[in-house]
C-alpha cells in the first residue's frame, strides 16, 4: 500500500505546470496524472456505487480513477480511489462524500478502501493562479478531521501539491 503512495507522489513530483500555456494548471495536472494512472493500468471515472442510475448526469457519482492491489505483504485486497480536488470549496463535501459512498461499497466486496485526495496548498493554488474559490489542503484537512470525523469510516490520504 505504502508503495502505492510513493508512485502516485513521485508522479505529482514530476509535474511541469507550465504557468504560460493555454490549457489551465489543473487541466494539465490532470492531464499528467490521467497518463500516468492509466499506464499503470488504473481505471478512469469509476463510478462510486453499482446503485448509480446511468439516466443522471454522472458527475457527482464518479471518482476521477480507481486501481485494486494486492500484494504478498498484506493479506487483503486494497481498492484505491483518487480523486483531482481542484474545485470550488462548495464542493468538499460532495468529495468527502463520493470517497465514502465508494469505500463502503468497497467493503461490501471485500476490499480494503484507500481514498487518496489530490489538491493544491494555499501557496500553490496563488502560484499557479487558481482563483480564490478553490479548496485547498488545509480545508480538506479540517473537513476530514473535524467537520466530517462523525461521519467517515474511511478518510482520505490527503496528497498536496506545495509551491
Amino acid at each position: 500500500m505504502v508503495d502505492t503512495i510513493e508512485k502516485l507522489q513521485t508522479s505529482l513530483e514530476a509535474v511541469v505546470i507550465e504557468t504560460s500555456a493555454d490549457s489551465s494548471a489543473s487541466k494539465q495536472l490532470k492531464n499528467h496524472m490521467f497518463n500516468q494512472l492509466i499506464t499503470n493500468g488504473w481505471r478512469p471515472q469509476f463510478k462510486i456505487s453499482k446503485e448509480v442510475s446511468e439516466s443522471y448526469p454522472l458527475a457527482n457519482y464518479i471518482l476521477d480513477a480507481m486501481h485494486d492491489f494486492s500484494s504478498d505483504k498484506c493479506n487483503h485486497t486494497h481498492r484505491f480511489f483518487v480523486e483531482f480536488c481542484f474545485d470550488n470549496r462548495q464542493a468538499i463535501g460532495s468529495n468527502i462524500l463520493k470517497f465514502e459512498v465508494a469505500s463502503r461499497a468497497a467493503v461490501e466486496s471485500n476490499y480494503l478502501p484507500v481514498p487518496v485526495l489530490v489538491c493544491a496548498d494555499a501557496g500553490a493554488l496563488k502560484y499557479f493562479g487558481w482563483d480564490g474559490s478553490i479548496a485547498g489542503a488545509s480545508e480538506y484537512e479540517y473537513a476530514v478531521r473535524a467537520v466530517y470525523s462523525d461521519i467517515m469510516l474511511y478518510p482520505p490520504i490527503i496528497l498536496a501539491l506545495h509551491n
